[in-house]
Parts: C-alpha cells; structure tokens; sequence
C-alpha cells in the first residue's frame, strides 16, 4: 500500500481546484491503483507516509519536517496555482510578511521532487521546468450546473478578491455609465468607488460560491484582466464557472482568455458600454458554455487522463522508491 499525506491549509481557496476536485474524481482510481489518500488540515509530524502534497504557502516553522521527510528520502509534491512570487499586487503593508513567504516558497520548490502548475506561464515563473508538471484546473458540473439563459435579468456580477484592485479598474467607466440602468453586483472585490445602489456580497468559503452566484442570477458577468505577468499565469476558470450561470460573460482578451468566445475587450482596453450592448443584443451564452463544458471533469477530453497520469506516475516513484529502500535492508541473520 501507497501512503499520501496531503495539506489542505484551511484559507487556500485553490486547493479546490487542485486538490479536491481531482481526488473526488480520481479517488476510485487510485485506491485500484494501491495509493491511500490522508486528506488534512493538521500536518502530520510522524513521516510515516510515502509522499507528501504541499500547495502554496507553509508556515516556516514547518520547514524541519520538510527537511526530515527529504532525509528520509520519501516524494515531496509542492502545487502552485497563481503567480505568487512577486509583491507587485500585495499592499506595501503587507509585502515584508510576503517576503518572508517568498523565500519560504523558494526553499520548498528546491526540496520539491515534483512541481505541479496550472498554466504553462506559471510553469516558467516557477523556474524549475525539469521538475514540474502542468496539470489544468477544471470545473465541476456538478457544483457549476448549466443554467439556462434569462432574458429578463438585470444584474452585472464581478466576482473576485482584492488582488483584482487593478483589472476592475477597466470597468469602472462602465460602472458609472450603467449603474442606473443595471444591478451591479460586487462579490469579494469592494472598489473605493462602488455606489450605494450596488450590492456587495462578502467572500464566502469556496463550496459556496457556485450557489451564490447563481443566486444573483446574473444577466452579464465581467472578467477583465490588466496585461501583466500576475494575470499571464491565471487559468480560464472564472469565465468558464460564470457561463454556466445563464449569462454573457466579457472577458479582456489576454492572458488565459486569449481567443475565449468571451473575449470581447481588446487587451489593455476598458470593457465599454458597446461591449455591454454587443453581447445584451446578442448573447454570447452558448458559445461561452460550450468552453466551459469542454473544460469541466465530466467532459474534457484530455485533462482529467493528464491528472491521473501524473498521479500514477508519483505511485510508481513511491513504489521505486520503497523497493530501493527494501533492498538496501541489512539481511537477516541465519537461525
């Protein structure tokens, strides 16, 4: 039997993408294929497992028993979802902790036997393309399920974190030229200059998000991005999630949207009131959808093979490496 111990740190909403999704889907899988799946917040101290699945951040307190399993020779997976190596879209109050964060992230990716991305971008920021392995975030049906197109909503939804401070700066114009005519609904994100007229609803935990926004039932949902090295590394999981809402969704074309039915904005350029009309006049709904379904865990033809195939290639590593171990054993004395 293969023994997996992976994190899951309680505040990293990408670990749904990255590591529950995949083990919902593929968990059959790899019990026939002799791995057994340990599924925790707590790290476990006693490196008693075969391999050890880290994403993002660790606490640097953490680092010894990092270190101790490397000793002891057992498989270190680390998962990078996001351009989280520099500090330009973290406030300067915050970057010093940051920093320390970096360094920390930079000591484990070195340690790491395998890197696992999202993107091919994200793959060359990481810096070590020997090693790592593009694996792509895809959406749940089940949680996403398709809706169908309402003519008679109102509303506009932009959903994102504060990290998208600088993106929502390309619909602010459209903002103000609308808000009168349309509901705009902010979900996570609270720019300075949103109105009273707005509605702003909180960061929810991650297994609620899908059923929020279907809650707003949105006529027209936004995802513009800036062009810059934060956004080239993102994955097209925002437009494909917000097509399954019944609604036209206007995308900036750049980065992972690039050629995307949704990308309507010119690269750089504010989403404007004629993108508004263009997909109100004709919904770019269907089109949307069809992306979406073809990038989801129930219909995508390559990616969910792409994620078992790696996860059977880290069994095999365990697997050779406990035969090496075994044969490294001293004999038994004769009786």
């Amino acid at each position: 039997m293969i023994r997996w111990f992976v994190n899951r740190p309680p505040d990293d909403g990408g670990l749904y993408y990255r590591r529950t999704l995949p083990l919902r889907h593929l968990m059959p899988r790899l019990r026939t294929a002799g791995v057994r799946v340990t599924y925790s917040c707590t790290i476990d101290t006693n490196i008693d497992y075969d391999a050890y699945f880290f994403s993002r951040w660790i606490r640097p307190e953490y680092l010894p028993l990092l270190i101790e399993a490397k000793r002891r020779d057992k498989l270190l997976i680390w998962d990078v979802d996001d351009d989280i190596f520099g500090l330009e879209r973290i406030e300067k109050r915050h970057q010093e902790q940051r920093a320390i964060l970096i360094r920390t992230l930079e000591l484990c990716l070195d340690m790491a036997d395998i890197i696992t991305v999202s993107t091919e971008p994200l793959k060359e920021r990481a810096r070590r393309p020997e090693k790592t392995i593009v694996l792509p975030n895809l959406i749940d049906l089940v949680d996403n399920p398709p809706q169908q197109r309402d003519a008679g909503r109102n509303a506009i939804l932009f959903t994102g974190s504060p990290t998208h401070y600088l993106d929502v700066e390309l619909i602010r114009e459209l903002h103000r030229q609308t808000q009168r005519d349309f509901q705009w609904v902010w979900y996570g994100m609270r720019p300075v200059w949103m109105t009273g007229r707005d509605i702003w609803l909180p960061w929810s935990r991650l297994c609620e998000y899908p059923r929020v926004c279907r809650m707003v039932r949105p006529l027209v949902c936004l995802a513009p991005l800036v062009p810059d090295r934060f956004n080239l590394s993102k994955s097209a999981i925002k437009i494909w999630e917000t097509a399954t809402l019944g609604s036209s969704v206007i995308a900036s074309d750049y980065g992972p949207y690039t050629g995307s039915a949704a990308a309507i904005a010119a690269a750089g350029e504010p989403i404007s009131r004629e993108h508004l009309d263009q997909v109100i006049g004709q919904t770019n709904h269907r089109a949307c959808l069809t992306e979406a379904l073809a990038n989801s865990w129930q219909h995508s033809e390559n990616g969910p093979a792409r994620w078992m195939g790696a996860f059977l290639f880290l069994a095999s590593l365990c697997s050779e490496k406990s035969h090496a171990h075994a044969n490294q054993l001293p004999c038994s004395p004769a009786a």
